[in-house]
């Protein structure tokens, strides 16, 4: 049983990193994805329980690793949920616990977070657009972010604030059956 469950947890890790290379950059919707992924320094933990406060005690326990390890060693992490959280409403407040807590700990100048979930919505758009896919994961899950790596890499890139409007136009222009193959 014991083995089961770690091939669970390692084939939601895989899809992870597949979504990552071929859907965020192999479309280029984050420029500052590829360096510390080839680079492999990204971290991704599963949290399988259903818990809220399970849930919240790995967040925070990443955090926390997170901030004694280097960047080298992690310059960001994924903690992907595969119970619970499935509900988009339920996981935007789990999110915003997480931006709370963040905050209460005093590392919201160390680390930034970033949602995905396989049904996000943009507040304005209707559930079939397809700008919502530049935050659709294959599951919940939260992007831990170094505040001084983003800071840096937005130096980097000449004009941060078209990224998402180049995103758009990128699944425009792909268009869903072209998302799908991609995402297959």
């Amino acid at each position: 049983m014991a083995i089961l469950y770690l091939k669970f947890m390692a084939t939601l890790i895989d899809q992870t990193k597949n979504w990552i290379e071929k859907f965020v950059i192999g479309l280029n919707l984050c420029p500052f994805a590829k360096p510390v992924f080839d680079k492999d320094q990204i971290r991704y933990i599963t949290v399988d329980s259903e818990k809220e406060d399970d849930q919240i005690i790995a967040f925070f326990g990443e955090l926390k690793l997170l901030k004694k390890i280097g960047p080298k060693d992690a310059a960001t992490s994924f903690v992907i949920f595969s119970n619970g959280l499935n509900n988009f409403d339920e996981y935007l407040t789990f999110h915003a616990k997480a931006e709370f807590i963040l905050a209460e700990a005093k590392m919201d100048q160390t680390f930034q977070l970033a949602s995905f979930h396989p049904d996000y919505q943009f507040e304005g758009t209707e559930k079939g657009d397809i700008e919502n896919a530049t935050n659709q994961s294959p599951y919940p899950m939260i992007h831990i972010l170094r505040v001084k790596q983003v800071s840096a890499a937005i130096e980097q890139y000449p004009d941060t604030m078209t990224i998402p409007e180049k995103n758009i136009e990128t699944l425009k222009e792909l268009g869903k059956e072209g998302l799908e193959e991609i995402l297959g």
